[in-house]
């Protein structure tokens, strides 16, 4: 039997890991990030050891869209 498991992040979530605070989160300390650093390490290596790790890919960071307002030009 195989899984994928998959880790979301939201941008304020990215956002209070990195120390900011926001109206969703309270923002985390470098205690907590070197914590869940730490577990996700242990964990890797568990799989990895165990035979079931395949692969682990980073996405880019969630970045704010830009906001764009329509416009028309020519006559059509």
């Amino acid at each position: 039997m195989k899984y994928m498991i998959m880790h979301y992040a939201s941008q304020a979530d990215i956002d209070a890991m990195a120390g900011k605070e926001t109206a969703a989160d309270p923002a985390w300390t470098p205690e907590e990030v070197r914590t869940m650093g730490e577990f996700t390490g242990r964990w890797t290596a568990e799989l990895v050891e165990s035979g079931e790790f395949v692969d682990a890919a980073g996405l880019a960071a969630p970045v704010p869209s830009l906001k764009r307002t329509p416009t028309c030009s020519g006559s059509g």
